[in-house]
């Protein structure tokens, strides 16, 4: 995760869903990472300031094929709130109640 992180940073400006797919394709191989590695990696983007990646390693996990659950959507508002991202809290909150309907 740390790995990741560090490759996000030498980043200029956000990044987006191709390169956080090109930096999870040299840190993880082509398996599907633990889930409970991407939450947690999606967490350190808020402990990082680097949340405007947020939502394109949330679409590019879900580009993978990774089953997002309640995890990541927490990990996601929580490395918002740490910047006090509002707007894009209330955008996850919408996205994750959207999913919940669908699921009914």
């Amino acid at each position: 995760v740390d790995r990741v992180i560090r490759d996000l940073e030498g980043a200029r400006g956000a990044a987006n869903a191709e390169l956080i797919g090109k930096l999870l394709d040299r840190h993880f191989g082509a398996a599907e990472p633990d889930p409970k590695v991407t939450a947690s990696l999606v967490g350190k983007l808020g402990d990082v300031r680097r949340v405007a990646d947020v939502v394109p390693m949330l679409d590019c996990l879900k580009q993978r094929g990774l089953e997002l659950n309640i995890v990541h959507a927490i990990a996601a508002v929580n490395a918002c709130r740490q910047c006090s991202e509002w707007a894009t809290v209330l955008g996850l909150l919408g996205d994750v109640a959207a999913r919940l309907v669908e699921l009914d």
